[in-house]
């Protein structure tokens, strides 16, 4: 309870729970998860990495699903992002064209390879949702996380922004 006030009182913060398997884990992120909802508005996405999947960025495809079917609800606003981000996020998650729209006002992210203009436009998109409310990611199993997963990750958790964000793995 005091992560997830640290979190809603504007904090960046990952709580990361580890243990033998069938211990309780997963158990233990539902009455997280729970907590959230039912105690405070934010939003809270989660994803679930599975052992066999050897897809790319397996948690994020999984949270940019939820994202997108968040915003088909039609009370928020598009997201608008910098050409080079917006054209990365559409490129890798083709759910987000609907919610996430390109800016020409907005200065591009201005790294010199695709892998780093990659996690910034995923730092921007969690910067921009932030601006909505607190965000909380859950990732399940991220055991089984692929490495560009984790990467986004730890790149989630140095972006600066004015309302928290908590990641559980």
């Amino acid at each position: 309870h005091d992560w997830v006030d640290q979190i809603y009182a504007g904090g960046v913060g990952r709580l990361h729970l580890s243990g033998s398997s069938g211990i309780g884990k997963t158990r233990l992120i539902d009455e997280v998860e729970k907590y959230i909802r039912c105690m405070r508005w934010g939003q809270v996405f989660r994803a679930r990495c599975g052992s066999r999947d050897d897809q790319p960025l397996q948690a994020f495809d999984q949270l940019c699903d939820a994202v997108a079917n968040r915003y088909k609800r039609g009370d928020r606003d598009p997201i608008e992002m910098d050409p080079v981000s917006t054209t990365i996020l559409h490129t890798a998650f083709p759910a987000l064209k609907q919610m996430v729209r390109c800016s020409m006002q907005l200065a591009p992210a201005g790294t010199n390879t695709e892998r780093l203009d990659g996690l910034e436009a995923a730092a921007r998109m969690s910067y921009e949702l932030r601006k909505v409310g607190p965000l909380i990611l859950i990732i399940d199993d991220a055991q089984w996380a692929d490495r560009d997963s984790l990467n986004v990750l730890d790149r989630l958790q140095s972006a600066v922004g004015d309302v928290g964000l908590g990641i559980i793995t």
